[in-house]
């Protein structure tokens, strides 16, 4: 039984009404992503994020928590409200049983075509590096007005990773940063540096092999509109915390890599007479 109400709106509904060709972006137990090609009169593609809760308990924490589609919608909605950049919002759609408990919930924003992840900009450069050294020091002093902005309105990306940042109208013209997924989003009724360091970290890990420079830039960024906050101090704390989530992710890692041996290994004992 799927309940409708304001977030099922004309758009998601017409979107649903002609036939679409879908993408898989990523999937797992809990979470599917699709970019739906649609075939209707506006030719606009979106994207489509859905909520699966295959156990009951599962289901009934998440409605407690009230997370999924209709969370992400509001939340979206409450960052534009705020003039934060985000894809344009369709709409949300919850699918229940017939005792009111949650089974999956949809969440719809428009496709951005000419768009790309931070996480794949900053891939290229170290890779290829297709920007001078100044225009580069631009871009991360751009990335780093943009979060403090972010935070000066009080908006705690928990999960503020390379990969949930879009990147448009570059390089041609000035970078426009994007922010996506709205899962763990929280908004606060202060500043909290503690809170917003460990989400900057998040994207000062990515920041290498140039990392001292390029945080002293997205510090200087930060800064610009965050009039209390020193660059230095808080460029030493970034530092720190940023070289901290690298040596997690490190350990992640090598944990991965040790299982990996230790298969290998016991396919290799297996395989001896």
């Amino acid at each position: 039984m799927t309940q409708p109400h304001h977030g099922y709106n004309r758009e998601l509904a017409r979107f649903f009404s002609h036939r679409q060709d879908c993408t898989t972006l990523r999937q797992d137990a809990h979470k599917l992503l699709l970019r739906a090609h649609n075939q209707g009169p506006q030719q606009q593609d979106y994207f489509i994020k859905i909520y699966q809760y295959p156990h009951f308990f599962h289901s009934r924490i998440k409605n407690r928590k009230f997370v999924g589609g209709g969370r992400e919608y509001r939340v979206c909605i409450e960052l534009k409200k705020r003039g934060i950049p985000t894809p344009v919002p369709v709409g949300f759609a919850t699918d229940r049983t017939w005792m009111g408990v949650v089974k999956r919930s949809l969440y719809a924003s428009r496709w951005l075509e000419d768009a790309q992840t931070l996480d794949a900009v900053i891939r290229h450069q170290h890779q290829h590096g297709h920007m001078d050294k100044q225009s580069w020091r631009h871009f991360i002093h751009d990335l780093g007005t943009f979060l403090g902005q972010i935070h000066l309105l009080l908006v705690n990306a928990q999960d503020l990773n390379t990969k949930n940042i879009l990147v448009q109208k570059w390089p041609q013209t000035k970078p426009r940063f994007i922010l996506v997924d709205y899962e763990r989003i929280v908004f606060l009724k202060k500043y909290d540096l503690a809170k917003f360091i460990n989400a900057l970290a998040q994207v000062g890990a990515s920041l290498l092999p140039d990392f001292e420079s390029d945080i002293r830039r997205l510090c200087e960024g930060y800064t610009r509109h965050v009039p209390h906050m020193d660059a230095k101090e808080l460029r030493q704390k970034l530092i720190a915390a940023s070289w901290q989530k690298n040596r997690q992710w490190q350990r992640e890692i090598d944990d991965l890599f040790t299982t990996i041996d230790e298969r290998l290994q016991g396919n290799e004992q297996a395989g001896r007479p």
